[in-house]
């Protein structure tokens, strides 16, 4: 829905990458990438009361501490990556593990 909203389009393709950087077989570089790439702050909006009404978006959201007049949302996609990278710390600590116990 927001994507309507701020007249985003999928019409730019991007080439499928199997090996980057956030991929390395080096864990401790892959892990460090990840823990300082994501803010999850970049995904979190604060919309008048006005824009929410204009364009139907949901009216439960929280309020905006500093103003308020504004609520907060969340991009959902910056929620899912938070959860992917939480997920790839804990999968990469077990292996640097099992590489630290059985070598």
């Amino acid at each position: 829905m927001l994507r309507f909203i701020a007249k985003l389009s999928w019409d730019t393709p991007r080439p499928w990458l199997k090996k980057t950087p956030y991929s390395s077989t080096n864990l401790a570089e892959a892990s460090k990438l990840w823990e300082t790439s994501l803010d999850i702050d970049t995904g979190m909006l604060a919309l008048t009361d006005e824009f929410v009404k204009k364009e139907g978006l949901p009216t439960m959201s929280g309020r905006f501490p500093w103003d308020e007049d504004k609520s907060i949302f969340f991009v959902s996609g910056f929620h899912d990556l938070h959860c992917l990278v939480s997920k790839l710390q804990i999968s990469i600590s077990v292996l640097i593990f099992r590489r630290k116990a059985f070598t």
